[in-house]
């Protein structure tokens, strides 16, 4: 994976606070774009790489429990459930 896929900054190029999984506690300070090239910003979604869980960078760059439904259009819902299965799938995780 090359260092313009995985980042420890944010889109303001600080680095990312240490964060935990609201659903499984899994540490979280790093975040990869599937896309490639994009920093997270409040707002983004995110997948927990532990769980799988639903996530979204709060204000402050905390992650925040999401769901598919936060999603505005069915594009973005549908690869939110696509990555979310893969690492669901990846960790034999109900």
């Amino acid at each position: 994976m090359s260092t313009d896929e995985k980042t420890n900054l944010n889109a303001e190029g600080k680095p990312l606070p240490l964060s935990r999984c609201p659903v499984c506690a899994h540490a979280m300070d790093q975040a990869t774009c599937v896309a490639g090239g994009h920093r997270p910003k409040p707002g983004d979604f995110s997948i927990c790489i532990q769980c799988g869980a639903i996530l979204r960078y709060g204000p402050d760059y905390a992650l925040c429990a999401a769901s598919t439904d936060d999603a505005s259009t069915d594009d973005l819902r549908f690869h939110l459930r696509l990555v979310q299965y893969a690492v669901r799938r990846l960790r034999k995780t109900p």
